[in-house]
């Protein structure tokens, strides 16, 4: 198994959280990915994927999840109960708890308007998952195959944390895709492209 490469993790101390989509490699990129494999990926309906446990003080590794479709970003709740896995080609989030009685498991937890590229907890005014929701960047909607990225395309949702429900979504972005969102004091929101060589400004006036 190869070294770690140069993708940044989410932490969980004293332990590293890894998605891994290659079982060759102990993290695959998304830098050194073809636009073409990642499109390959969902259309053949791959699911190797997995997700790891990493403790950088020992050096070993733990497979938490596998039969992943293309997991493509890690949040930890407010509670640090459980993980937040989006899964890019079943257009879904997963919940995968880490403590209390379902300690293990993973399930299903958000279905979304389109395909996910990270996922970024943003907490409420009482600091756990009752008023605590989630960001989720989609890299495309799913009316993507007949339409192409429009100025119409879904460009990112918010999550509510305490039942998965989408109750938010940005759209009028232009043609870019949107691969991050994170949300600041105020409620303006910050956003990420692979496709552009800057870093977008949305001001909500704290109004979302």
């Amino acid at each position: 198994m190869e070294a770690a490469k140069c993708c940044p993790a989410t932490w969980l101390l004293p332990l590293l959280l890894l998605l891994v989509h290659s079982p060759a490699t102990m993290v695959t990129c998304r830098a050194e990915m073809e636009s073409v494999d990642y499109i390959m990926i969902i259309l053949t309906g791959d699911a190797t994927g997995r997700l790891l446990r990493y403790d950088p003080a020992t050096g070993a590794a733990a497979v938490l999840a596998t039969g992943l479709a293309f997991p493509n970003g890690v949040a930890l709740s407010a509670d640090g109960t459980h993980l937040v896995v989006a899964e890019t080609a079943r257009c879904r989030l997963l919940r995968h708890w880490l403590r209390g009685p379902r300690a293990g498991a993973t399930e299903p937890f958000a279905d979304l308007p389109g395909y996910p590229d990270n996922v970024r907890l943003a907490a409420g005014d009482g600091g756990d998952d009752t008023s605590a929701y989630y960001w989720v960047a989609l890299n495309r909607d799913k009316a993507w195959m007949e339409e192409g990225t429009t100025p119409r395309s879904v460009a990112a949702v918010r999550v509510r944390a305490a039942d998965g429900a989408v109750d938010r979504a940005l759209r009028g972005l232009g043609n870019a895709t949107v691969s991050e969102v994170v949300e600041r004091p105020g409620g303006a929101l910050w956003l990420g492209s692979v496709d552009t060589p800057y870093v977008g400004l949305f001001r909500t006036g704290g109004g979302l």
